[in-house]
């Protein structure tokens, strides 16, 4: 989700209060109590700030659509977490989400990527570690591609193994300046620890329940077996579902 979206009617709401206040100077019963010029000023700094803020929010609005919209697509794994601090709910932030992906379509052998994708909210069961994501990336801007991420979340993906792994990646796109200490909570989860894991958590080969092939996924994900397209899932503690 994309920042602007927020900003814009915080921004608005300073506008409101600047030209309501600078309105206030011309009332005659003000005057009698107040030099119109201090209202006219401090209204003025009110609405000055506020524009600042619609402004920006418009310019990331904009830079987002344009990724959709003219960015590559590319389909990769949710890797971990980070916390945005920039978006507070209820005090605790936003995650954002690390996704690797290919750098070459198609390829499992290629350089690897990374980019960070904010989301706006703070579910992390929503947005499971090791689920398949869509993205758009576009110069240094990435964004998800919400439309697809509910049908494609569980699909296993080729070289997923490899993207999962604690290896370095060759490159990475310019990620926003997030905190290093992240909260032990996870909104709407009934998990308490380590709710906003930093690190990678590997992956691990299963038995499918339905063929007995064998499944690659993350302790507390589900995929879609690719031989034959039963959903398996792994808990937390290991166990197949």
């Amino acid at each position: 989700m994309n920042e602007g979206k927020f900003m814009i009617p915080f921004g608005s709401i300073f506008v409101a209060c600047g030209i309501f206040i600078m309105c206030l100077a011309f009332s005659d019963s003000v005057k009698e109590q107040t030099s119109p010029l201090i209202l006219i000023i401090f209204g003025g700094v009110f609405f000055a700030a506020g524009m600042a803020v619609v402004i920006g929010g418009i310019k990331s609005v904009k830079t987002g659509m344009d990724t959709l919209k003219f960015g590559k697509r590319y389909t990769g794994k949710i890797f971990r977490y980070e916390s945005d601090p920039n978006i507070r709910i209820n005090g605790y932030p936003a995650i954002i989400l690390v996704v690797r992906f290919f750098e070459e379509t198609n390829s499992v052998i290629g350089n690897i990527r990374e980019v960070w994708i904010k989301t706006g909210g703070t579910n992390t069961k929503k947005y499971a570690i090791g689920n398949t994501i869509e993205i758009a990336v576009n110069g240094n801007d990435a964004q998800m591609i919400s439309k697809t991420y509910k049908a494609i979340k569980d699909s296993y993906l080729p070289g997923q193994e490899r993207l999962m792994s604690q290896m370095e990646i060759s490159t990475r796109l310019d990620a926003p300046q997030a905190q290093s200490a992240i909260p032990e909570y996870n909104y709407n989860s009934n998990v308490s620890a380590g709710a906003y894991p930093t690190g990678a958590i590997s992956m691990k080969d299963v038995l499918c329940p339905g063929c007995g092939g064998v499944v690659s996924l993350v302790p507390g994900s589900s995929v879609i077996c690719p031989n034959c397209g039963r959903k398996v899932g792994l808990t937390i503690d290991n166990m197949i579902v």
